[in-house]
Order: structure tokens, then C-alpha cells, then sequence
């Protein structure tokens, strides 16, 4: 998504709030269908808050909620980079009314990915996940200050091949190393900096680039594909989730269905020999007196 855009929620239902939200774990069954782009353009949804989004689809690229690759049940998201390579791109990308909160109070975030075996970029190349932060705090007085915090096994710990035709499950807590992407400015090309280093805030950001600390602010959360990447890539992301104070504070789970929810049964009530003696009485005391009143 690009940073007018992001800027254009932001004023509408992002900046809503400055608190951080806590949302239950969801199905998310919409966006439907499969989106692809021209061999030779760019196509997105339309943006809005609390639904997942498919961005920045580029050149042949495809995305969307389908039963290729089911995680859970039936479905998950959906990436392919299409017949282009390098040019292709597409992105999962998704913003709260309000926030995710700050930096400083996030304990950890997962999610799941899939590389099909057919793929041939890079051996060491798998959909990656950003968090999208608002650097100075929300502050919708300021429009340059919009970060991406990137996670790839590349640089934890190296370029080694990634698993393929199997679910992969990562979890980023404080000792994973994230770099930054600033639209605006660009890729820091610093690699070994860690989730914790971010929350102190006590790092020196390279000349040009502003210092994310633990007051900045998590604006949305985006899985994808692409970009460089020379060759084909098949796969998919599902279960997606941020925690924080070690309760979670989103979780996401992609689906073509929504699984059905079978009602409980309602038990049976049963007696004890005890109540079933005391209503034995009951009963009999009854009828001792309708015989009474009949034969009086």
C-alpha cells in the first residue's frame, strides 16, 4: 500500500484512536475470490478498515482467499507471482479501527506460510511478514514518518533453502532481527538489528532515516510476495496473530467457508437418589390429598 494511502485511512479510522485494540480470533472469508493484475499493472482493493486487503498486485501476480494450499480447513491467502519474476508483487494487508498499540508493549507475533516446491526464486525466499508502524506515534500532523519492520529467515539466521510442501510457523519476539523499509526514503540496509533494540530506541538510525522506539505505534500488519524476486513463486499465509501482555491482541485466520458452528447439546437433567426419593413424597403426598378432598 502506498503511503497516501495509508495516509488516507489514517485520517478516516486509523488515527480513530491512539489506544491499542484487542480483537478476538476471526475467520476472515472476504476478500473472495482470486485477484490477479495485468502482466503489466497494478490492481488493489479498496481500502478500508478491519478487512484483510489484497495490495499492491503487480505485473501478473495473483492473491486471494482459495483452497490451494487449506491450513486449518479449507483455505488460506494465496500468493502467486505470476509469469513476470522479478516485476511481480502482492501483498495481505490489514488496519484496525484505532491501533495495534505501541511497540514497546508488543510480547510477540506469528503467523504461518507455505512455499509450494515448484517455486524457483531463491531457495532461501518465502512470504514475509511487516508491521506497519507509525513512527512518531500517530500523529496525523506528520506524513513522512510511515516505517515497515520486516522479518525474514534470511537474516535469522541465514540464507539457507526454506522449507517447501509443508506449513511453516514462525514466531518474531524480541531477539528476531527486522529491517526497515521507509517509503519516502528507502531499505536501511542494517540486518542485525533486533525488536528489542527497537522498543529502547537507543540505536543510531542511519543518516536520512527516522529512529523507531518503543512509543511508535503498530498501524496494521502485511504478509506478501515479490518485488526482485527473479523467478516463479507459489505458496500462501494463514494465522496470523500479535500479542501483547501475553494475551492476544489479534488473530486471523483465512477461509473460503466459515466453518460451521454446531450448537451444544443441552444436557438432560438427572436426579439423585435423594431428590428422586424427596419428589416420590412430593408426589405421593399430592395424590393423598386429591383423595381426601374426592372422598370427603
Amino acid at each position: 500500500m502506498s503511503l497516501i494511502s495509508v495516509r488516507k485511512l489514517g485520517v478516516a479510522a486509523i488515527f480513530a484512536a491512539s489506544t491499542a485494540i484487542t480483537v478476538n480470533a476471526a475467520v476472515y472469508t472476504t476478500p473472495s475470490g482470486l485477484l490477479t493484475a495485468p502482466n503489466a499493472g497494478t490492481v488493489n482493493d479498496p481500502v478500508v478498515a478491519d478487512k484483510w486487503l489484497r495490495e499492491n498486485v503487480r505485473n501478473g501476480a495473483s492473491i486471494g482467499i482459495t483452497t490451494n494450499f487449506p491450513r486449518n480447513s479449507d483455505g488460506s491467502g494465496y500468493l502467486n507471482l505470476g509469469p513476470n519474476g522479478s516485476s511481480g508483487k502482492a501483498d495481505w494487508e490489514f488496519y484496525p479501527t484505532g491501533t495495534f498499540g505501541t511497540i514497546a508493549n508488543l510480547n510477540a507475533y506469528t503467523y504461518d506460510w507455505y512455499r509450494n516446491s515448484t517455486s524457483t526464486v531463491a531457495s532461501h525466499l518465502h512470504p514475509v511478514i511487516r508491521l506497519i508502524v507509525d513512527i512518531d506515534g500517530v500523529n496525523p500532523g506528520t506524513s513522512s514518518d510511515i516505517a515497515y519492520l520486516i522479518f525474514e529467515r534470511a537474516y535469522n539466521p541465514s540464507t539457507s533453502a526454506v522449507p517447501t510442501n509443508t506449513w511453516t510457523t514462525e514466531t518474531i519476539g524480541n531477539a528476531t532481527n527486522l529491517w526497515v523499509s521507509q517509503p519516502g526514503v528507502g531499505i536501511e540496509e542494517v540486518y542485525n538489528r533486533t525488536l528489542a533494540d527497537y522498543k529502547a530506541g537507543t540505536y543510531t538510525p542511519t543518516a536520512g532515516w527516522s529512529k523507531i522506539t518503543g512509543n511508535s505505534v503498530i498501524i496494521g500488519v502485511s504478509m506478501g510476495i515479490g518485488s526482485g524476486w527473479a523467478g516463479t513463486f507459489d505458496g500462501a499465509v494463514d494465522n496470523v496473530t500479535l500479542s501483547r501482555a501475553n494475551a492476544a491482541a489479534f488473530a486471523a485466520n483465512l477461509e473460503v467457508n466459515a466453518p460451521v458452528v454446531i450448537a451444544p447439546s443441552v444436557p438432560v437433567p438427572t436426579l439423585g437418589l435423594t431428590e428422586l426419593l424427596a419428589l416420590i413424597g412430593i408426589l405421593g403426598l399430592a395424590m393423598t390429598t386429591m383423595l381426601r378432598r374426592r372422598n370427603g
